[in-house]
């Protein structure tokens, strides 16, 4: 499932790491995360949207063309 996290990470300069880090999973499963290859358990995704200053509906909710990128 496509989300917004990579097109975040990229406007504000924050590694993926660190975002693993602060939300308590692997760096590689949030880089799977990221890709759209796995989809975060509902509690992860609630942390990782609080990590980000987001809202799950913000970073799961439905892609634009606008905003794909």
């Amino acid at each position: 499932m496509e989300n917004k996290l990579g097109k975040w990470h990229k406007e504000h300069g924050v590694s993926q790491a660190f975002i693993a880090r602060k939300v308590g999973i692997t760096e590689s499963t949030y880089s799977k995360i990221v890709k759209g290859e796995t989809l975060p358990y509902v509690q992860n995704a609630i942390k990782i949207a609080r990590a980000l200053n987001t809202t799950v509906e913000d970073l799961w909710g439905e892609l634009t063309e606008e905003n794909k990128n």
